[in-house]
Formats: structure tokens, sequence, C-alpha cells
């Protein structure tokens, strides 16, 4: 690595691009306050699968630009939204957390019993087995391979119009964007659901907004 360079992680666990989009515009734009001549910084942002669930951040960006997502979005997308968000900015910071960080009832004692490692395989073989029996799934990574290949979601239209707007940001700025899709580890084979759908977003955003983003 050059040691002239630094590495700065602007990412929180349990976030998505929407808190990513922020974190980057405060810290460039705070760059460039403190001296005119620094320019030119890589944004590097990976996307990981559950990316496209919404969260109280990319509601406070859907509210601030709702006559453009009433335009994006088909009017059963903006309802449907409309009200998810109007449920998820109702909720305290204290309730929020704990529907995130909701967790599989009796984990603790599954674990002690069968050991962490055993713990672990058994609920990737329960998530992997959704993912190939499950023909209408809506929980876990199950959930998110209808979505990330459905150009009319309307978390699909929030996620990449968070993305353009970083872009934006970049242009601005003189920034660097990179985009990249974070691999899905517990199937690294090219020919993964998970990845295919990933893909099928990359595809979309490519011709729309002709941004690339990188098959991690």
């Amino acid at each position: 690595l050059n040691p002239n360079k630094k590495i700065i992680n602007l990412s929180l666990g349990g976030t998505t691009p929407a808190f990513y989009l922020k974190q980057i515009k405060t810290y460039i734009s705070h760059q460039r306050d403190n001296k005119k001549s620094i320019s030119g910084e890589k944004v590097i942002v990976s996307l990981y699968s559950n990316d496209i669930v919404l969260d109280p951040e990319y509601c406070n960006f859907y509210n601030s630009n709702i006559s453009k997502f009433q335009f994006l979005m088909s009017k059963k997308e903006f309802n449907r939204v409309n009200k998810k968000c109007d449920s998820l900015l109702s909720l305290s910071s204290e309730e929020y957390d704990e529907i995130k960080n909701f967790k599989l009832p009796f984990r603790n004692l599954m674990r002690n019993v069968l050991g962490s490692y055993s713990y672990l395989f058994i609920r990737e073989m329960i998530a992997q087995l959704s993912l190939k029996v499950l023909k209408d799934p809506s929980i876990g990574r199950a959930g998110y391979i209808p979505i990330w290949k459905n150009n009319n979601a309307g978390e699909l239209i929030l996620l990449a119009e968070v993305l353009n707007e970083m872009n934006n940001i970049c242009e601005v700025y003189n920034c660097k964007l990179l985009i990249t899709t974070f691999p899905n580890v517990e199937n690294l084979s090219p020919n993964s659901k998970v990845r295919s759908s990933m893909l099928s977003f990359s595809n979309f955003i490519k011709k729309k907004y002709n941004l690339k983003i990188h098959d991690g």
C-alpha cells in the first residue's frame, strides 16, 4: 500500500446505501472545505444482497425526493413504499433497532447444544434450501432475489436513485466512484441465484443511468 494514501471506512454494520450516500456527502464536502486542493478520491461502494431492504435512511431519501419517485414508480409501488416508510419513520430508534436486530428464537441454546460451527452450518443449509425450493420466498436472502430482478420494484428504483446521487456527488466534487457487488460467499458458483439476480440489477442501472457495477 502507498504510505501517502489513507483508507477511510465510512460504513457501519446494518446500514444501507442510503446511509453510505449521507456519509459520502458529508465526508467529501468537509474534505473540500478543509483543503481546497484535495480531489480525486476513490469511493468504493459494495452492494450486499440485503441492500434493497427499506430502512429509515432510505425512507428519508425517499421523502426528500418524493415527487420524483411518484413519477418513477407505478402507483401501486409508490403507495406501498409510502406506507412502509410511514411505518418505519414512526418508530423510535429503540423500536427500530429491536426489529432490525431480531434473532432466531432459542439461537443461543441451539449454539450451546450444537456448537457454533454446526449451528452456522445448519442455518446456512436452511437458507440454501429456501433458495432452491421456495417458489415465492419472502424471508431472508431468498426474499431478496425477486426484488433484485424486478425493475419495477420500489426498493430497486430507490437504490438506483441513491447510487445515481452518489455518482452526481462525485461529479461535483471530482471523486471517483466504484460500485461493486459483494460476493455471495455461501455459493461462489457463477450460476448462483443471488449473483444472477444482482447481475440483473447491474444491467438495469447500466442501461438507465449508465452506471457500471462491477461483478464481485
